[in-house]
């Protein structure tokens, strides 16, 4: 596939901005890189939506390649691996571990690389499920686990209770909070906020 060609794929079936589309296929093994990271996201027999496609996106330009670039690191050189970082990303879209987790096991796995001379990349499918498991990094999604402490939350914060039912919008990000640090952080964020 020719530069144009990919970069004109990149734009029409993935629905990515032309400005993305040109950092994306600046080179052959960034291209390549993306390719493989949008393959290595998506769980056997899915299909990739738009936002998937901008999520890899995002991730590929704006941790990879910057990353690569602080580094010094010529082109077809990444220190994280295409399906360590595809495998984050389909952990993070399925809502098992939060931004912040994906960012850091990232960095983790980077400076990994970086520790040995960038001779290979860092981090491993099996590594993020070992990590995550260890240090308990899973978030949490059940419904009923949630609701269960948004129910103690609400009890004993009847004072943010009642200013958000007089209107007021802060009162609502307070309770967020609570419930958040009630969860110790593993809450999805989502998920507190709908129920």
């Amino acid at each position: 596939e020719l530069p144009a060609e990919r970069k004109q794929r990149f734009r029409e079936q993935m629905a990515l901005s032309e400005y993305d589309a040109g950092i994306l296929t600046s080179d052959l093994e960034t291209g390549n890189y993306f390719d493989a990271v949008v393959r290595a996201s998506l769980r056997p027999g899915e299909a990739a939506a738009a936002a998937d496609y901008k999520l890899c996106a995002n991730w590929v330009i704006n941790e990879v390649l910057a990353k690569r670039n602080a580094d010094n690191l010529p082109p077809g050189q990444f220190a994280v691996g295409e399906g360590t970082l595809g495998y984050l990303l389909q952990l993070l879209r399925a809502g098992d571990i939060s931004a912040r987790t994906a960012k850091d096991l990232f960095a983790e796995f980077w400076e990994q690389s970086k520790a040995g001379g960038f001779v290979a990349p860092g981090g491993s499918t099996q590594q993020v499920d070992e990590l995550i498991a260890t240090r308990g990094l899973r978030q949490v999604s059940d419904t009923g686990a949630i609701e269960a402490i948004i129910d103690q939350v609400l009890a004993a914060n009847q004072k943010s209770v009642e200013e958000f039912r007089a209107g007021k919008e802060k009162a609502f990000n307070a309770l967020v909070g609570q419930a958040m640090k009630a969860t110790k952080g593993k809450g999805n964020p989502a998920t507190i906020n709908e129920l």
